[in-house]
């Protein structure tokens, strides 16, 4: 999946945060967005000295160092996400014994998911995805 919108600054940080959800939803195994980091020898933190009109860049550049952002946070986030729903869904994909679980894990994945359209929501269902990985770690451990 694949995002050019912007300037990626003035963005809810839910735009950043759902790409990997949308992405895992669609079946893609990659995402990426327009910008990291300006180009041309631009300094992040002076937005006015851009020799073009809006800045995309996910981290702010400047001449000897490199500093996160909210977005990139938020990005961060969301391929952690993205890294949990798979290991959920190849647990399912490999039979989970316990038919109560399997059918929850299941419901998340099929369901819940594409359900997902803001940063709270996906911080919610991060957990419930959490807790089910735990679940199935438990039960293997029996």
């Amino acid at each position: 999946f694949y995002s050019c919108s912007g300037p990626s600054r003035t963005f809810d940080l839910a735009y950043f945060r759902l790409q990997p959800w949308r992405a895992f939803e669609h079946g893609a195994r990659a995402s990426l967005f327009w910008a990291y980091a300006p180009t041309r020898a631009a300094d992040s933190w002076n937005e006015y000295a851009h020799p073009w009109t809006a800045n995309y860049a996910l981290a702010y550049v400047g001449p000897v160092d490199v500093t996160g952002s909210k977005q990139w946070e938020a990005a961060r986030e969301g391929v952690q996400d993205y890294l949990y729903l798979s290991m959920l869904r190849e647990q399912v994909e490999r039979g989970l014994e316990d038919g109560a679980l399997k059918r929850r894990a299941q419901q998340v994945l099929d369901r819940e998911v594409p359900q997902v359209q803001t940063a709270q929501q996906a911080e919610t269902q991060r957990r419930q995805v959490l807790d089910l990985l735990e679940r199935i770690a438990l039960k293997k451990r029996r």
